[in-house]
């Protein structure tokens, strides 16, 4: 998506736990993607992140979230562990850079938020019972907030 954005003119602020493919996405559209290394279960950071963005780039026109993991699960080898590691960057994670974007772009009367979910957020799949229930969550937080956001509620 940020190649995408990039090839279409936006500046990009990727981030990710890891630091050296984001390096490798930056080389690609110098100028145009900038990295800011960030593990988003990391409460502190979110907010401290948003303002290296911020400093650097200017406002956030677009905040687009898509933290997510997917590992294959199993029902007959469930871990409740597992369930709450994916939990807590796909639903909390993506949580807290909503907490750091979202009051800003309130306060400016601009912006926007953007949250990638998938489709196994609405029929379980196999395998990934532990991918959808967090991606499900994310959805209808966001489908609750909308109303609110734009005005309309």
């Amino acid at each position: 998506m940020a190649l995408r954005l990039g090839n279409e003119g936006w500046t990009d602020a990727v981030s990710a736990r890891s630091a050296g493919k984001l390096a490798e996405l930056e080389a690609l559209r110098p100028g145009r993607i900038f990295s800011f290394p960030l593990d988003v279960t990391e409460q502190e950071a979110v907010p401290t992140t948003v303002d290296r963005i911020e400093q650097a780039l200017g406002q956030i026109a677009l905040a687009l979230l898509s933290a997510g993991s997917y590992k294959r699960d199993s029902a007959t080898r469930f871990k409740g562990s597992a369930l709450a590691d994916v939990m807590e960057l796909n639903v909390v994670g993506t949580g807290y850079c909503m907490d750091a974007a979202i009051p800003r772009m309130v306060a400016r009367r601009a912006g926007h938020t953007a949250v990638i979910a998938s489709v196994a957020g609405y029929v379980g799949l196999p395998g990934g019972a532990f991918y959808g229930a967090p991606k499900r969550l994310s959805t209808s937080c966001v489908r609750g907030s909308t109303p609110n956001l734009s005005g309309k509620a």
